[in-house]
């Protein structure tokens, strides 16, 4: 039959089943969220692009502070903001 997965950040096991599902290696990927603690923490344990918006939880004189392992990569205002970074590694994708 059909088996459930349950999926939490920053538990690995999210990031992997969403890069199987899409076919994408974590280099080809980029995590996009509002709490370094989850959303960038667990993404940069597996070697995805991070990016921290802060429309959300996050403020900017928090950035700073941010532990080395839960650092993004990038930092953006807004989502809106997203089409300004850089292209990222495209190059193996299936």
């Amino acid at each position: 039959g059909v088996h459930a997965l349950t999926i939490g950040k920053p538990e690995p096991g999210t990031w992997k089943a969403i890069l199987a599902l899409a076919g994408a290696a974590p280099h080809q990927a980029l995590m996009v969220g509002d709490r370094p603690e989850t959303d960038i923490q667990g993404a940069r344990a597996l070697g995805l692009h991070t990016a921290l918006v802060l429309s959300g939880v996050t403020r900017a004189h928090a950035v700073p502070n941010i532990p080395t392992a839960a650092r993004p990569d990038h930092v953006l205002p807004s989502v809106a903001d997203l089409p300004s970074l850089p292209l990222l590694e495209m190059s193996a994708l299936p």
